[in-house]
């Protein structure tokens, strides 16, 4: 992102971010700080409690490889949604942007969105940046476990969403403590516990009324919906998994399940997915 163009010109649709990056944010005083906690607090979006409670990962079976849509098959087409050596689908963050599409937002401090659905210029973030799994450290949109957690994942304007991009700083920071306010508790299951292990709570202090934040609002219908059809991709997967046997099944993606039945290492995925069945109720 330039904030000027070759011919010497500024771009005024970049120029707020990059006078609030550049110019206050190092000055690391209140106001700055306080700027950013309320641009955060009253432009950030996010997945209800009840949604959490319900269906805690969105897609259990996903995760994020940027490479899906840049390399090519032998038939030329692009790689996005073939599972990877262990089963995983390979996602780009089309299934977290999808989730929202139907859904309304509740808003009492932005009129501007309440009752209305997200559009273009916003963008799914993952609030914390990194994670440890499997002794590596790694991006948690990277990791299977952390990639559709709903405590990891917060809708921002995308303007908004270039202040968290830097490990550390204050506005990861922030989102990372309104997630713990909204989320932790809630599921107290020991693989939840697990994943709340990867993404400790921050060393911050501020004073925010979660109640007053912005939420996607809940159509129960839609939600019963994705629950079952989750389970079902759940055990479907299970069962096709390196199992070599041609299939009909569907799960996001005509590349999917072909390729999935012919992974080289499928017992990652099945115990994966065999820990996690049951948390979706």
């Amino acid at each position: 992102m330039q904030v000027k163009t070759r011919k010497g010109k500024i771009d005024g649709n970049h120029i707020i971010y990059h006078y609030i990056q550049k110019n206050l944010v190092p000055r690391n005083d209140s106001f700055s700080k306080e700027l950013i906690e309320r641009l955060i607090v009253d432009l950030s979006i996010w997945l209800p409690v009840e949604y959490y409670r319900e269906m805690p990962l969105l897609f259990p079976y996903a995760l994020r490889d940027q490479e899906c849509r840049k390399n090519r098959s032998r038939s030329g087409l692009e790689e996005w949604g073939s599972a990877n050596e262990m089963g995983f689908f390979r996602d780009d963050n089309t299934l977290i942007k999808g989730v929202v599409k139907p859904l309304s937002i509740k808003s009492r401090i932005v009129k501007e969105y309440d009752g209305s659905k997200p559009g273009d210029g916003f963008t799914a973030c993952h609030i914390w940046r990194t994670v440890v799994a499997e002794g590596q450290r790694i991006p948690s949109c990277c990791s299977f476990m952390t990639y559709s957690f709903i405590p990891n994942l917060v809708w921002l304007p995308k303007q908004v969403a270039k202040f968290t991009d830097r490990d550390g700083s204050y506005a990861q920071l922030v989102l990372e403590k309104i997630s713990c306010m909204l989320y932790t508790g809630i599921r107290t299951d020991d693989i939840i516990r697990k994943l709340w292990s990867m993404l400790p709570e921050p060393d911050v202090k501020i004073n925010v009324d979660v109640d007053s934040l912005n939420f996607f609002e809940i159509n129960r219908d839609l939600l019963q919906d994705r629950r079952e059809r989750l389970k079902k991709e759940i055990e479907n997967i299970i069962e096709l998994a390196g199992s070599r046997k041609e299939s009909k099944v569907h799960i996001k993606c005509s590349r999917y399940v072909p390729s999935l039945i012919t992974v080289e290492q499928p017992s990652h995925i099945k115990n994966w997915l065999n820990q996690i069945r049951n948390l979706v109720i």
